[in-house]
């Protein structure tokens, strides 16, 4: 059984990007990992039990991972959390860009409608 402390390193705290690459992440190997935020508990295979856990920029999360592969699953997880790094750097350096911006296309004004 492998403990860690990881920290909530996005602006936008763990929110569905992060949270799906999360998954992603977690899916890859056969050990079980555990994310803990206060008191609310989450699957790492699940990402809406991820994002339920409402983990905002720099929350300290309680991460259990147990099984065969889980040292290599906590390497892993260390390293996901540390691509925050990425975050408004060259682009195409980073796998994981969070500062996009949304866009919306065709909004109508209350006068069209």
């Amino acid at each position: 059984m492998r403990r860690l402390r990881l920290v909530v390193p996005w602006p936008n705290g763990l929110h569905m990007r992060p949270a799906m690459r999360l998954v992603q992440l977690a899916q890859k190997f056969r050990s079980q990992i555990s994310l803990r935020n206060g008191s609310r508990v989450a699957d790492a295979r699940s990402i809406l039990s991820i994002l339920l856990l409402c983990a905002a920029l720099n929350s300290p999360l309680d991460v259990v991972v147990t099984g065969a592969d889980e040292d290599q699953a906590a390497v892993a997880l260390q390293e996901l959390f540390s691509q925050s790094a990425c975050v408004g750097s060259v682009p195409g350096t980073c796998d994981l860009p969070l500062d996009d911006p949304v866009t919306y296309d065709s909004v109508p004004d209350d006068e069209d409608a």
